[in-house]
């Protein structure tokens, strides 16, 4: 393989199984505790509690937007590089399907394997764009918000490993190789979410928030097999066996048009409370000692009837997958031939609904001294139903130093419950910016398989404007004399 640019060796791989991962891979966060957590997050905060708009100590807040990217994987990595390099070198990367091949990589690109032989084989990208927000303090007692964003969410596990793995070095004795469930899912939707929130204080604090969402479909898919397997035929030629369900739409993939097209339309909710301990100073931001809090986030659906069709494909002897050549199993690129088949507009309408990635949320967040604070976050993943996206579970424990005008974190994320990940975030005026993954995002790793990225804008009564007590000293009116 050789050439510039971003390559595929697609020999090696079921493709009929690779088409649905290539089909979403162009898109690419994780929890973003430097934009959700502490005293100036505001209208953001209602992204792991809806609670937390109440303890926003500032009459107003505008969120400008923010853009994050999470993804992970266990089948694809790059070589000796870094996400920022990688970016910026985009069009020296070069894909191969193992070591070996790699060698044929022209001299200065970024190489890249992928590896379907992993014990998992699975892979995760999550995108999210947040749009205008605020939030608004009516009184000591209420608060009012809404917000607004796009998101994409693209999920699959249990790839069938590589048709040339060791697994069949006695093919000759093999009738049926059983293989693990197969699932993925993936979509594309905007949310327009109002939220309200109650506080009351006494010697301890409580809040109470809510956030129904209105969910807009752009574009989904999902995917499952049954009983599927591997079958070896008297010809020496390898079949799929087994039921492979899945569903998708397509009005915008195949219109001309620019902008996201509406395909489906659902709801959502988000829930929480959260308690506290206040500790009365004489500082602008009113201090806690302590607060906690638990929601339950994102339980929702949306049904898809707009170019939107399902399929219950049974596999037997017509979905032929390879053949042994000389003692070495070789797939069939049949790629083509399965878009022709399933992916056109004369395909027969049924609609299907794909719920959104549920779970729950639970915080503690503890004042230090001063303007160091220090708190846990965990996001533990909920499937809903059969068709139900996923999001990563985590565990971050953080801390932060903040001001009005800058502040610094860092974080340490356990993600899904293996992977240990240290992360940095700042604030500077009204930009906000930071990575829960800051080795893959700046060092070169050996193998780099996962990223996360997010940036935001925002002002407030705090940040916009001079401080409101020195406004309150310098801007005295005289009488006038006459």
């Amino acid at each position: 393989m050789s050439g510039t640019g971003l390559m595929f060796g697609y020999s090696n791989v079921p493709l009929f199984l690779y088409s649905f991962y290539s089909f979403f891979n162009q898109f690419f966060g994780q929890e973003q505790v430097g934009l959700r957590m502490g005293n100036y997050a505001g209208s953001w905060s209602t992204a792991i509690n809806p609670a937390n708009s109440a303890y926003f100590s500032g009459k107003w807040d505008i969120g400008m937007g923010s853009f994050g990217f999470f993804g992970d994987n266990d089948i694809l990595y790059l070589k000796e590089t870094s996400v920022q390099k990688a970016i910026i070198h985009s069009n020296k990367i070069m894909l191969f399907s193992n070591e070996k091949n790699a060698i044929e990589a022209e001299k200065g690109s970024i190489i890249g394997i992928y590896d379907v032989g992993q014990i998992s084989n699975f892979g995760q990208l999550l995108a999210r764009v947040d749009g205008p927000s605020f939030l608004f303090k009516v009184n000591q007692n209420y608060t009012l918000g809404l917000s607004s964003g796009t998101r994409v969410n693209i999920g699959f596990q249990n790839l069938p490993r590589d048709l040339s793995s060791s697994q069949f070095d006695n093919f000759a004795s093999i009738k049926s190789q059983s293989l693990p469930q197969l699932k993925g899912s993936a979509m594309v939707w905007s949310e327009i979410a109002p939220n309200v929130s109650y506080h009351s204080t006494g010697d301890y604090d409580f809040s109470i928030g809510i956030t129904p969402k209105l969910l807009i479909g752009h574009e989904s898919a999902y995917l499952k097999s049954e009983d599927l397997a591997i079958k070896l035929g008297m010809d020496s030629s390898l079949y799929y066996a087994g039921n492979l369900n899945f569903g998708l739409t397509h009005a915008n993939l195949t219109s001309q048009e620019v902008g996201l097209k509406v395909s489906g339309w659902g709801s959502g909710l988000d829930v929480g409370f959260a308690f506290g301990a206040q500790e009365f100073t004489k500082s602008e931001v009113p201090k806690y000692k302590w607060r906690a809090g638990f929601a339950m986030l994102d339980l929702g659906f949306i049904s898809y009837h707009k170019k939107a069709s399902k399929y219950e494909l049974p596999l037997d002897e017509s979905q032929r997958a390879g053949s042994i050549e000389n003692g070495e199993p070789k797939t069939v690129n049949s790629l083509t031939t399965f878009k022709e088949r399933f992916i056109n507009d004369t395909a027969q309408m049924h609609g299907y609904t794909i719920f959104t990635p549920a779970a729950l949320s639970a915080h503690f967040d503890y004042h230090i001294v001063s303007d160091l604070y220090m708190g846990i976050l965990m996001i533990q993943k909920i499937p809903l139903g059969a068709n139900a996206l996923k999001r990563p579970s985590s565990l971050i424990l953080s801390s932060r130093f903040e001001r009005k005008w800058y502040s610094i974190g860092t974080s340490l994320s356990l993600v899904n419950w293996k992977n240990l990940q240290l992360g940095m975030s700042a604030k500077l005026g009204f930009l906000y910016f930071g990575t829960e993954n800051l080795m893959a995002l700046a060092f070169n790793k050996k193998r780099l398989y996962s990223t996360d990225f997010y940036v935001g804008m925002k002002i407030n009564d705090f940040t916009f404007g001079s401080n409101r007590k020195e406004r309150n000293k310098t801007k005295r009116v005289k009488c006038p004399t006459f």
